[in-house]
């Protein structure tokens, strides 16, 4: 997804190059296509067979559920998503990321969730005073 997944994902293809020999190219989409230059809804590689969505934070699944109807209709397969933070929001009716795996059967994986950073503050006796944000951020968002 536009924006701020582009240097994740140029990141771990430049990564499974250099380290790996393993040569995967990336590319992102436009917020709407152009009709002249580099035209069309994507920049860089043109998606096509498998594919792997890479974001930096999952909340409601929104725009990963964009993107993975924007590659399918681009003749592109997506199989898993990883985004760097998991925000453990809920969808429509339960957690986003359970939500997306039920209606695309797409795995979401999470370098960092929400729940790991809550356990580390409780952790942290120098961060206890944020344990009542977090708290309330919780029973607001993650129900």
């Amino acid at each position: 997804p536009a924006y701020k997944g582009i240097t994740l994902a140029s990141s771990i293809s430049h990564t499974l190059y250099s380290d790996n020999s393993v040569s995967k190219p990336f590319c992102h989409n436009r917020k709407e296509a152009k009709t002249h230059g580099e035209s069309g809804i994507f920049v860089g590689y043109q998606p096509k067979g498998v594919a792997m969505i890479v974001d930096d934070v999952i909340s409601s699944g929104n725009s990963i559920t964009e993107s993975i109807k924007l590659l399918e209709t681009n003749n592109a397969h997506p199989t898993s998503v990883v985004v760097a933070f998991d925000r453990m929001e809920v969808g429509h009716h339960k957690r986003a990321s359970t939500e997306l795996y039920d209606d695309y059967n797409i795995p979401i994986h999470s370098i960092i969730s929400l729940d790991d950073i809550l356990e580390y503050i409780k952790s942290n006796n120098s961060l206890s005073n944020h344990l009542v944000e977090m708290e309330t951020y919780i029973a607001e968002y993650k129900r």
